[in-house]
């Protein structure tokens, strides 16, 4: 058949099955019922295939879908209400008693305080119960995370439809809540917020996220829906003042520009609220506790009022946004401290104000009641690293972030109205930029002249934020030495977050490193005359047997140590034995204090050293046992002994050398190599790294001579200095 006549055939054949075909894809839509989240149950995905045609006549198949979202809030904040984990209240038992087991990823110092609470809860109640402390902080919300919760859930065999308990605040029920997104690509979770923040922010949307390459707040994550939040306010008893104050931003927030009323009670009572946990701390003012269970109620519903019909923020016009707008740029920042998001966000919403008074969008009146909001009950009005430089990048990132325009909130002209800012209100990017810096400079003067700097109280994250994961001065910089340098910026690579930071971190190790080395080299000796003939001549590598090459021969760092040792020992003695010639640098070394001896076997690398060596050393082509009991015979002696030669020969070497008393009294022995990449030492503790064989005999050999030397130098024989030259200098001299 040509190519027509088949392409005509297929298309008869789908004609002709076509109202099959149609009866059986009609089959696929899922009509509306009740139900929980998508992720639990199949109805909550509402679809349609329908076969149409294409531009061209094409056979095509249009997909239409849309997810039905179904999730609760329960709030557990009445005066006569149990706590979670309250063995008289089965709330908790019950919402996870289908899968007879509690799977449970929690902050760690929350779990410090509830642990036992939690593990004497389920027991009574006859469930299981598997728990993942976490104990990290905004450093820590990160991919590097997300895969320690991802391995957890493989490794205790979470099931496809079991939703584990998320109890922590925003840092875990992200991050966690991002790795829920990704494991069996979509698993449920139930959110338990430990902090004000928690339950009145970020339990509100249904997007988690990390932050990126330690950075980039917030950058990564999803629109991933929670099964269902518990409220639990009994929590706030053990909350720190600071993180009750850093809750209330959120509230402040949203009833700014949408809850007048509340505002209104935040106004008068906030200093209280934080004082008094909610009410629920020991000698509350009669009366609080009703007063923060309405300001919690009321904000958290309006939030979800405005989400609800946005949940994918398909919309940029949100006012649950106001104060998110430039925060994220100096959040994380370093210096002086990272902040915390309340905070943060009171410093954007702050700035805001000021902005939109010098605007004329609000009133100076209004935009002072705003910053004395914050300030009554110890928040920021200002950050010292919210700079032109940040403001003008926060406003690039903003801009990319909401699909092209600013959609920044503010209050319209009074509390509880909102309106938002966007490019066209200007005539230009220029003229934005230029009207966002003129306010940022009057609110730094204002915030100085009336607010003292605009700094609130503990505002900055100080514990648990890795000084290595934030540019932070480390300590070992102060006070440390270069190997305990090098041991802290290790455990910054082992500390970091994200691939981006490993990379920049080994980088920096490697320059460091390199620059030392060339360091040392310059402090050292310059190499001269006949060395430097035989390096030069060493680096065309035409001169070694197969299976050798040039990194076999003596490298700078080493033949400056050997210098430097053998100029010593010369004004003692003048007889040099160098037992491994190689190409012969370590004789040529020699050979500028010494008369020196050269033992080599190899005839290739003999001839190369005997044309290239000057003219006091020796060349000898011997096996060295050999030449070492020749000596013997002889009644010879060294002054000094180089020995670089195959690894199983240093004790057998070093065996003859000391019974028949080669090297004369005050004498030296240098060996070369003793590290051997520290395998020698590995395979001394018993925790030998997986080699080759030829690779682990030599390790052994190495471990074995040394266990020898250290025996004679018990003895008072020998005296030893190990040093970490290149792969290892053993020096042993004689008494």
């Amino acid at each position: 058949m040509t190519h027509d006549e088949i392409k005509s055939s297929v298309a008869s054949l789908l004609l002709a099955t076509a109202p099959t075909l149609r009866k059986n894809l009609a089959a696929v839509d899922v009509a509306s019922s009740p139900g929980r989240s998508p992720l639990e149950n199949p109805e909550g995905m509402l679809a349609k295939t329908t076969i149409t045609s294409g531009p061209k006549g094409e056979f095509k198949l249009d997909v239409q879908a849309s997810t039905k979202f179904a999730y609760d809030y329960t709030f557990m904040d009445d005066a006569n209400d149990k706590g979670v984990f309250s063995l008289e209240n089965s709330y908790l038992a019950d919402r996870f008693r289908d899968y007879g087991r509690c799977v449970v990823i929690i902050d760690a110092r929350v779990y410090d305080i509830y642990g036992d609470d939690m593990q004497a809860y389920f027991k009574h109640h006859g469930l299981g119960l598997e728990v993942l402390p976490l104990g990290i902080d905004e450093q820590q919300k990160s991919l590097r995370t997300v895969e320690e919760v991802l391995v957890y859930f493989a490794e205790i065999g979470l099931m496809r439809r079991e939703k584990p308990l998320l109890v922590g605040g925003g840092l875990i029920t992200d991050i966690v809540g991002t790795a829920c997104s990704l494991y069996r690509r979509s698993t449920s979770y139930v959110r338990l917020p430990s902090t004000l923040i928690g339950m009145v922010d970020a339990a509100v949307a249904i997007k988690v996220g990390g932050n990126l390459a330690e950075k980039y707040k917030n950058r990564i994550g999803a629109f991933h829906p929670h099964d269902g939040v518990i409220m639990d306010f009994h929590l706030l008893k053990t909350l720190s003042e600071a993180h009750i104050r850093n809750g209330l931003a959120e509230l402040l927030k949203i009833s700014i520009v949408e809850e007048p009323e509340v505002f209104e009670l935040l106004e008068k009572h906030g200093e209280d609220l934080i004082k008094y946990k909610f009410g629920y701390a020991e000698g509350a003012p009669p009366g609080l506790h009703e007063i923060g269970r309405t300001v919690a109620r009321k904000a958290v519903l309006r939030m979800l009022q405005l989400e609800c019909p946005n949940l994918l923020e398909h919309d940029q016009r949100r006012a649950i946004a106001y104060g998110h707008t430039w925060s994220p740029v100096y959040e994380l920042t370093p210096k002086p401290h990272p902040m915390h998001h309340g905070h943060a966000i009171s410093v954007d919403m702050a700035f805001s104000a000021t902005w939109a008074a010098k605007e004329g969008w609000i009133s100076e009146s209004l935009r002072d009641r705003i910053h004395d909001s914050f300030r009554r009950v110890g928040l920021s009005l200002y950050h010292p690293s919210f700079t032109v430089e940040n403001l003008h990048y926060g406003t690039t990132t903003i801009l990319q972030r909401r699909d092209g325009d600013l959609y920044a909130a503010i209050p319209d002209g009074r509390i509880g109205k909102c309106r938002f800012i966007n490019t066209p209100d200007f005539e230009n990017r220029a003229a934005l930029d230029a009207s966002l810096e003129a306010g940022l400079k009057a609110h730094i003067e204002l915030v100085n002249a009336r607010y003292e700097g605009g700094v609130g109280k503990e505002c900055y994250i100080t514990e648990g934020f890795d000084s290595k994961g934030t540019g932070g001065t480390s300590s070992k910089l102060e006070l440390g030495t270069w190997s305990e340098r090098l041991e802290e910026m290790l455990d910054g690579v082992q500390a970091s977050q994200s691939y981006e930071t490993v990379n920049k971190r080994v980088d920096e190790i490697k320059q460091w490193w390199d620059g030392t080395h060339n360091f040392l080299e310059q402090n050292s000796n310059f190499l001269r005359g006949a060395v430097l003939k035989i390096l030069t001549e060493t680096r065309k590598g035409n001169v070694f047997p197969e299976g050798m090459g040039a990194d076999w021969a003596l490298d700078v760092q080493s033949a400056q140590t050997l210098d430097f040792l053998a100029g010593v020992q010369s004004k003692t003695g003048k007889i040099a034995w160098d037992l491994g010639t190689l190409t012969g640098v370590s004789a040529a070394v020699l050979s500028q204090h010494m008369q020196v001896t050269t033992v080599e076997r190899e005839p290739k690398l003999v001839d190369f050293a005997k044309e290239h060596l000057p003219s006091n050393v020796e060349v000898v082509q011997s096996e060295i046992i050999d030449f070492l009991r020749k000596q013997a015979a002889e009644g010879q002696k060294a002054d000094f002994i180089f020995v670089d030669l195959d690894k199983t020969m240093y004790q057998p070497c070093y065996e003859i050398i000391m019974k028949e008393g080669l090297l004369t009294p005050g004498g030296m022995m240098l060996f070369d190599n003793v590290l051997y990449r520290g395998l020698v030492a590995q395979h001394q503790e018993g925790n030998m790294a997986s080699v080759s064989e030829p690779t682990a005999k030599n390790a052994a050999a190495l471990d074995y001579f040394l266990r020898k030397v250290r025996e004679d130098r018990e003895d008072g024989l020998v005296h030893t200095l190990m040093m970490p030259v290149r792969d290892g200098m053993l020096a042993v001299s004689t008494p």
